[in-house]
């Protein structure tokens, strides 16, 4: 049996959700999770939370909405405990070296294609334009300062 692994989530769409559902049901539960803030969205521009934050919600678990990254003295909740790993999934914000190298086991990144093949944000859409089939799969990183690297 293993130690509990006290991590934070940083998530978004599309793949924030499913991936945290994956994650759960295998029993790896995040300590926190890092979401973009809540946004006007919809005809009435009504303030609406992004879905991995209702996730959260809806399985206790505390969530941070941080404007940006870039300065440290805002990332309490990041910053305050020490973290065995930082694990980041569609996340819309580039985090800085820093911050990647805060926990104790670093950051990792789960990207929707086979890299090098389909990099960038959009990899999903890229291999439909293509009509590659063949592209399927993803890629777990330890994440450094370049992207999908």
């Amino acid at each position: 049996m293993s130690l509990p692994l006290n991590f934070a989530y940083f998530g978004g769409e599309p793949l924030g959700v499913p991936v945290l559902e994956t994650l759960k049901a295998t029993g790896f539960v995040p300590n926190l999770i890092v979401a973009s803030p809540d946004r006007p969205a919809g005809r009435k521009h009504e303030l609406t939370p992004p879905p991995v934050k209702i996730w959260a919600e809806a399985n206790n678990i505390p969530v941070f909405q941080p404007e940006s990254l870039k300065e440290r003295d805002a990332l309490t909740p990041l910053t305050k405990e020490t973290f065995d790993l930082f694990v980041v999934v569609a996340y819309n914000k580039i985090l800085p070296k820093w911050l990647l190298e805060l926990p104790v086991h670093k950051t990792i990144n789960l990207h929707p294609s086979l890299l090098p093949l389909y990099r960038g944000a959009s990899p999903i859409r890229s291999a439909i334009l293509e009509d590659n089939r063949e592209a399927v799969g993803v890629s777990i990183m330890l994440m450094d300062k370049e992207m999908d690297h």
